[in-house]
C-alpha cells in the first residue's frame, strides 16, 4: 500500500473536539480511531503542493501557539 502523503501527517485524538470551520461544536459522524488524521493536514498538503511545507508547519505551529489548540 502507498501513502497518501509524502509527510509525516498530525494524526487525531479521540480527546480532540469535533469542530466545524467555524470552530463550533457538532457531533462527529464517526468517532476517531487510530488512523484518523487531523484536518490540519489539508493545510500541509496544500504547502506541499505550492513548495511551502516547512512554513506553513511554521505558521500552524505559530497561531497554536498564540490562539491555542484547536482554534
Amino acid at each position: 500500500m502507498t501513502a497518501l502523503l509524502s509527510f509525516a501527517a498530525e494524526r487525531a485524538r479521540t480527546e480532540d473536539p469535533a469542530l466545524d470551520f467555524c470552530l463550533w461544536p457538532y457531533d462527529a459522524p464517526e468517532p476517531v480511531h487510530g488512523n484518523s488524521l487531523a484536518g490540519v493536514n489539508l493545510l500541509y498538503a496544500a504547502g506541499e503542493e505550492a513548495g511551502c511545507l516547512d512554513e506553513y508547519r511554521a505558521a500552524a505551529a505559530g497561531l497554536r501557539r498564540c490562539l491555542g489548540a484547536f482554534r
